[in-house]
């Protein structure tokens, strides 16, 4: 009787996550830029903050990564990234571009920990990742005079139809300007 019962709880499960998986949106391309928009008015916010920090040379850039699963069915998130030269100090460009994130409604929750400044803000299902001091490959460190930001959904994933990948919506590989 166990038995029947635990395959019978089983079942029911795997009906439910398989019938609460949504297909494809009509118009994923819509679906990807509504998603986008946020991230982009975050980079923005971000491109204001380096601009307000005075540190030089910022940009930000947009772009779609694979998400979800063979079980859910793939498709694309999209995040940008932003950078700029950090200055003098490492600790005072972080400082800087986190108080002025905080003054455009963004909470600072914490640091991402390691060797050099870093901080993360979040505003709804949007977070903003600090970082400094660049990254080793090798003995070689790159970049290591730039502020690195990450900007990323929480969950943004949008099932594409079958067939289709990332590469075929290649026009959210793009440079996102700064405000007006």
């Amino acid at each position: 009787m166990n038995i029947r019962i635990a395959a019978a709880a089983a079942l029911a499960l795997v009906t439910l996550v398989i019938s609460g998986c949504s297909g494809a949106p009509d118009d994923p391309r819509a679906a990807i830029e509504e998603k986008a928009a946020t991230i982009d008015d975050a980079a923005q916010d971000v491109l204001t903050a380096l601009a307000a920090a005075g540190l030089a040379e910022a940009s930000a850039t947009g772009r779609l990564e694979q998400c979800g699963g063979s079980l859910t069915g793939w498709g694309a998130e999209y995040h940008a990234g932003a950078s700029a030269k950090v200055g003098e100090s490492m600790q005072a460009a972080v400082d800087q571009v986190t108080a002025e994130l905080k003054s455009l409604g963004w909470d600072h929750v914490g640091d991402l920990g390691g060797d050099f400044p870093t901080a993360r803000l979040e505003r709804g299902d949007v977070t903003i990742d600090l970082s400094t001091g660049g990254f080793t490959v090798g003995a070689t460190r790159y970049h290591e005079d730039d502020l690195s930001v990450s900007i990323w959904p929480f969950s943004a994933c949008v099932k594409l139809p079958e067939g289709k990948t990332v590469s075929d919506y290649a026009e959210f590989e793009r440079s996102i300007p700064p405000r007006d």
